[in-house]
């Protein structure tokens, strides 16, 4: 989800159910009155029918460019007994108009799992990381250059989730380095103040986690932002007390190099936030993540109007505004469906949420999906 200050939001996410394509599709929503009112889902392309697209990634510019990047994924013939192979690559779009329309899709190399994007505030600068490489591009994708890890490559084998870059020469990017022994995990945050020359790497949490029921980067992935100020936000879950209970955390640094000690948002027991997301404008900071209560889970959402400093109580996003069969009275859901919840400040004092809700699966059908939408003012 991206919004900017002139009330214009752009939700974006993964369709499965259209009957002319038997493979993914990126769609998006458009709202022109700070989510009053939305459009019809409009699929992003054009691709052909072969193409299966996932892993979205919408970002916003200081300057109210709109970009998504995702990875393009196309089924070619079968060779030998090994059955179908694959060609992926990852692309990029950009919106001048609030996303009314886009660019066609601009091609970034070299090309990996789990596209994150991130876009400088003057929209000068690009950085892409996902499971092969960071990669930065200053000419608005005409050209990429690759940097180098902040981690050893073994390191990346689950796939970076938080990833931050200014207008000068500063990255912040988080991954999940698993090991060395079996259901062992460590969450990393590296930061480089010279464009990857040289980067500071820190660890700042361990974790054990069932490696037959959790994949480690959905369960601890870390998001991050830079706030108005020029700080730098890391919000993540941490297991403890072997794997039964949980709490979110949030980091802190004003320097691109030094963390602070973690400040406890929230915490349980049972199940863990799947999803966390962080969105920032000047010095709020909003957070919001999904958390296990019984059987259903329920969306939540603190705010910190001094740099996370201080925090408000916690907040029920995920109450509906009308009883359905989706989502109960007290706001609580069977399933959480999608790989984030996601977070966006529009600049005027609203934090804007969308998460996804699953119907329940029946016998002989595919799950189905929707996307719910909450401001919070």
């Amino acid at each position: 989800m991206a919004a900017d200050a002139d009330g214009r939001l752009v939700v974006a996410a993964v369709d499965s159910s259209s009957a002319a394509n038997p493979y993914n599709r990126i769609i998006h929503w458009r709202s022109r009155d700070q989510g009053q009112t939305w459009t019809e889902p409009v699929p992003y392309g054009p691709w052909a029918s072969d193409y299966s697209l996932c892993d979205p990634s919408l970002q916003i510019d200081g300057k109210k460019g709109f970009y998504i990047a995702y990875l393009a994924v196309r089924r070619v013939a079968p060779h030998g007994n090994t059955g179908a192979s694959w060609v992926a690559g990852n692309y990029f779009q950009r919106s001048d108009d609030g996303g009314a329309t886009w660019t066609p899709p601009v091609p970034i190399e070299p090309p990996g799992d789990k596209t994150v994007f991130a876009v400088s505030p003057s929209g000068r600068r690009f950085v892409v990381v996902h499971s092969e490489a960071i990669v930065q591009s200053g000419d608005q994708g005409k050209s990429w250059h690759a940097l180098a890890l902040p981690g050893e490559a073994k390191e990346w084998t689950h796939a970076p989730w938080g990833l931050v870059a200014d207008d000068r020469q500063g990255i912040a990017v988080a991954w999940i380095v698993v090991g060395p022994e079996a259901g062992t995990g460590r969450v990393v945050l590296g930061t480089t103040r010279d464009a990857g020359m040289t980067w500071t790497r820190s660890e700042v949490s361990r974790f054990h986690y069932d490696p037959q029921h959790r994949n480690p980067s959905c369960y601890v992935g870390v998001a991050m932002v830079r706030d108005g100020t020029g700080a730098l936000h890391a919000l993540y879950a941490r297991p403890r007390d072997g794997d039964i209970k949980w709490d979110l955390l949030l980091r802190s640094s004003a320097d691109f190099r030094r963390w602070s000690a973690p400040v406890s948002l929230a915490g349980g027991e049972g199940d863990c936030c799947d999803s966390c997301a962080i969105a920032a404008s000047g010095a709020t900071v909003h957070v919001a993540w999904i958390e296990n209560r019984g059987k259903l889970d329920y969306v939540l959402y603190r705010r910190s109007r001094d740099g996370g400093k201080t925090w408000s109580d916690s907040l029920l996003v995920s109450r509906p505004a009308a009883v359905n069969d989706l989502i109960t009275d007290r706001g609580g859901f069977a399933r959480f469906h999608g790989d984030w919840v996601s977070l966006a400040d529009d600049g005027r004092g609203t934090a804007h949420a969308v998460w996804g809700v699953a119907k329940p699966k029946k016998q002989g059908q595919g799950v189905q999906s929707t996307i719910w939408y909450a401001a919070v003012k």
